[in-house]
């Protein structure tokens, strides 16, 4: 695995590249999930060989991101209509609106965290809503270990 200096960088979000995103929490891969219907995304994939566990990083303006996935090429959602006060993020919008875009944030560590844009805080994989599943909710207001992430460009 290349670090994000090795892979072309991520002090700036890598815009057109397909990425995978390792939780520097579960210590496995993002993965927008087959078995649940709103594709809510979990950090439990022990490969970022799938298109579930692939995103590609599209500019939404005005310095932020949106992450569209690959594998049903819909864009991530921080999404408030799951959980009012998690903002369970899932792959499951046809268009970049509000809660769809990120701020692309470099950690001195040469990880990666995402602010969301709907409600300002920081997306987490979280342990505490899914201990097996670690699904991402934007609901941290501070980064800390489960707030970070590695970036794999493929």
């Amino acid at each position: 695995m290349l670090s994000p200096k090795e892979s072309g960088g991520t002090t700036e979000a890598p815009i057109g590249k397909t990425i995978a995103l390792k939780s520097s929490g579960s210590k496995n891969y993002v993965n927008a999930t087959t078995t649940d219907a709103h594709r809510r995304l979990m950090a439990n994939s022990t490969a970022s060989t799938a298109t579930a566990q692939q995103f590609t990083v599209v500019d939404a303006g005005g310095g932020l991101i949106a992450l569209k996935s690959k594998a049903n090429s819909k864009y991530v959602c921080a999404d408030k209509q799951l959980d009012v006060t998690n903002w369970n993020l899932a792959a499951n919008r046809t268009a970049i609106g509000a809660w769809e875009k990120f701020t692309w944030v470099a950690n001195s560590d040469g990880t990666v965290s995402l602010k969301a844009n709907g409600n300002g805080k920081y997306v987490c994989a979280d342990k505490n809503l899914g201990s097996i599943d670690w699904p991402l909710a934007a609901n941290r207001t501070a980064i800390g270990g489960w707030e970070k992430f590695t970036v794999e460009i493929k």
